[in-house]
């Protein structure tokens, strides 16, 4: 027979093979079963291994360009000697605080009660972990606390600071490797919609440090974004107070000249009563002025605040997440079955293979 003819489909061949290979598969079940559940078991142990976590989702906008539509806002900016130079969002910049060590440290330090418990943040997070029996021999870290000295030694700074930069490492993870961190930072360019997200092993823990997080960086971005404008504010202001100080103290000068002529006004006394009146006038206008900044100031403070509106807050119950262990279970066996009985038949074939070579 040429190559280039096919050989005729034999059925009786065809079911000799079969049952072939179905007999060895058979004579082999136990081996096959064994090894289905060892895999499972692994895959069971895998997932009890796995610790499941609490993910609480705070979900917010934010809100700054209010103002921006209004006519007039450029003169006024001009009239106080700088320019308006208000962006659009800029949701990766805020993802990038989101998780910075700035941020994590504020909400590690912060007081909250948990557990019954009023402390600081951190140490919750020290405990519910066991950070202390991690760092046990560590002789900076070893028996740490975060606690509310003011007059603390450089070596107790040092420790702080270097317990701040291993929980904060904890805190992000390392996505990129496939470490998801404790806190999580997400939007969505089109709905503008944001999203932190606390995954902690204790669901109480998780809507906490959410509520704790969006709290600490919505302060931070505020006060950040309005640092010029206060500044300018402020500066106005104390000018506007010193103006007003100046004239109230030249209306006091004033009203004593006057009290002090008894209604008799000689000649030698015009000229200072005058240059008094001249000056309350001038202070009068120039207090006028003052109090225009400061309102055109405050005007543009308030209309360069960020506005953070939360949408939802996490709330109990929430869903425990994690590796399943029926799940695991499931498919290890499968797996393991699959595994055992594609090698059992590539052993049988390969045997008949050989066989056949050596005939």
């Amino acid at each position: 027979m040429s190559n280039s003819e096919q050989e005729p489909f034999n059925l009786p061949r065809t079911v000799g093979l079969i049952k072939g290979y179905w007999s060895e598969v058979w004579s082999r079940k136990w081996w096959i079963v064994l090894t289905a559940a060892v895999i499972s078991a692994a895959f069971v142990f895998r997932a009890w291994l796995t610790p499941k976590y609490y993910p609480a989702h705070l979900t917010f906008m934010v809100n700054d360009d209010e103002g921006q539509g209004m006519s007039g806002v450029g003169a006024i900016l001009g009239e106080l000697g700088f320019a308006s130079q208000k962006g659009s969002h800029n949701f990766e910049k805020i993802s990038k605080i989101a998780l910075s060590r700035k941020i994590l440290s504020t909400v590690l330090k912060e007081r909250v009660v948990y557990n019954g418990k009023h402390d600081y943040l951190g140490n919750h997070f020290i405990r519910l972990y066991q950070f202390k029996d991690k760092w046990e021999g560590d002789t900076i870290l070893e028996d740490f606390s975060f606690s509310e000295d003011t007059l603390r030694s450089a070596r107790a700074i040092r420790r702080e600071d270097v317990a701040i930069e291993k929980l904060s490492k904890t805190l992000r993870g390392q996505p990129e490797q496939g470490e998801p961190g404790i806190i999580r930072f997400e939007y969505d360019d089109e709905s503008t919609i944001l999203r932190t997200t606390a995954a902690a092993k204790e669901e109480q823990f998780s809507i906490i440090m959410a509520n704790v997080h969006y709290q600490k960086l919505s302060d931070f971005y505020i006060e950040k974004s309005i640092e010029r404008q206060r500044v300018t504010y402020d500066h106005v202001k104390t000018k506007t107070d010193s103006v007003r100080a100046a004239m109230e103290l030249a209306e006091r000068q004033l009203a004593q000249v006057r009290d002090q002529s008894h209604g008799i006004i000689l000649n030698r006394e015009r000229l200072p009563r005058m240059q008094l009146e001249r000056k309350v006038e001038m202070l009068y206008l120039l207090y006028g002025e003052s109090v225009k900044n400061l309102e055109t100031a405050d005007f543009l403070l308030k209309n360069s605040t960020p506005y953070f509106q939360v949408i939802d807050r996490p709330v109990g119950p929430i869903q425990p997440h994690g590796r399943s262990r029926l799940r695991g279970l499931v498919r290890g066996g499968i797996l393991g079955g699959v595994l055992s009985i594609l090698f059992v038949i590539g052993r049988f074939w390969f045997k008949s293979e050989m066989t056949k070579t050596s005939i």
